[in-house]
């Protein structure tokens, strides 16, 4: 294999995300490419639908494709075209911008589903985290992706500026009104060059929220925190349905925690991460430092003591950006 010489803890990789462009419309305030446009070292469309021939052969249980804007690469239909194998899903993360009918039409003749980046109900808060984007643009795509009946969920990820009790409510009812039938909530996972930002003070609060708007309005959530899931056991809360539906496109019920390595991230130009906001690849890692950073049993500081070790073990990535250590506990972390 020219791209994916990989050896992984498990059988197979979990989930592929492939961001196949740095190309966008948009500078969003958390993206992992900060302003960077690889654009001269991206896979050509040669190089690119032969990559998509070795994902296949890795055999995931679903593929997640994003960027940048992923529909600014005018090979995006092909590339999905030999990724679809079977009954496997493919994801693809959109932005909205520039989303129109025909992407729609011919997402549906390939069996591709649309996750739309949204990360607020309120026009001017969704506005200021995503610069250049119109709140009525990504509204009219998620229009035009349900009548297609390709809409699988809206993506919204948590940081300061909207990590607030009224945006999640807000976030809930304006899915109720649009008929979206799920949200997933990412937390914020900053690289490397991102390293002085808010810790969310009222996480745990934002957490309840999720859980409100999810038995208020039966929308199924996915929330990308590795403490969410002991959070729950901690606070024993109980919710009307099991999280056992919640089998991607984010979230994996059999992998609690981190899944640093479980997966694959693929950069623009070929590179392959353990995360998608890894600092380093696979190569850069080594085998033997990836196994070592996957034990949780290895966390040091609070994360070595916590009850919870085995099921979080705290999000490696965000944890190696702000404290240079891949094997400190999560300052993140709110438990």
């Amino acid at each position: 294999m020219k791209y994916l010489k990989l050896n992984f803890k498990h059988n197979q990789p979990i989930f592929i995300d492939w961001a196949i462009t740095t190309q966008c419309y948009l500078s969003c305030v958390h993206c992992r490419y900060q302003g960077l446009r690889y654009l001269n070292n991206e896979l050509t469309t040669n190089e690119t639908l032969e990559l998509a021939t070795e994902i296949n052969e890795q055999n995931p249980n679903w593929i997640l494709i994003e960027g940048g804007e992923p529909f600014l690469r005018n090979d995006i239909f092909r590339i999905i075209e030999i990724l679809r194998t079977g009954s496997r899903p493919i994801y693809v993360i959109s932005s909205g911008n520039g989303f129109n009918p025909v992407y729609a039409k011919r997402c549906q003749e390939l069996g591709g589903k649309l996750l739309i980046s949204l990360d607020s109900a309120q026009k001017l808060t969704y506005e200021k985290i995503r610069h250049g984007a119109s709140f009525e643009i990504v509204m009219r795509a998620i229009e035009i992706s349900q009548a297609y009946q390709i809409l699988d969920s809206i993506n919204f990820t948590l940081q300061e500026i909207n990590a607030q009790t009224k945006e999640i409510t807000a976030i809930g009812k304006l899915a109720k009104e649009m008929g979206i039938k799920s949200i997933n909530f990412i937390g914020f996972k900053p690289n490397i060059a991102q390293r002085s930002y808010e810790i969310i003070p009222n996480l745990l609060a934002v957490f309840s929220e999720i859980i409100n708007i999810k038995e208020k309005y039966r929308i199924k959530v996915t929330v990308d925190e590795p403490f969410f899931i002991p959070w729950l056991k901690k606070s024993q809360v109980q919710i009307a349905s099991s999280y056992d539906e919640n089998n991607g496109p984010i979230f994996f019920e059999n992998r609690v925690g981190c899944i640093f390595g479980d997966y694959v991230f693929i950069e623009p130009d070929g590179t392959t991460k353990p995360c998608s906001f890894s600092a380093m690849s696979f190569q850069e890692l080594g085998k033997n430092f990836l196994i070592e950073i996957q034990d949780k049993r290895n966390r040091k500081g609070k994360c070595a003591k916590c009850e919870y070790q085995m099921e979080c073990g705290g999000c490696r990535t965000r944890t190696y950006a702000l404290t240079k250590d891949w094997l400190e506990s999560d300052p993140f972390c709110p438990l």
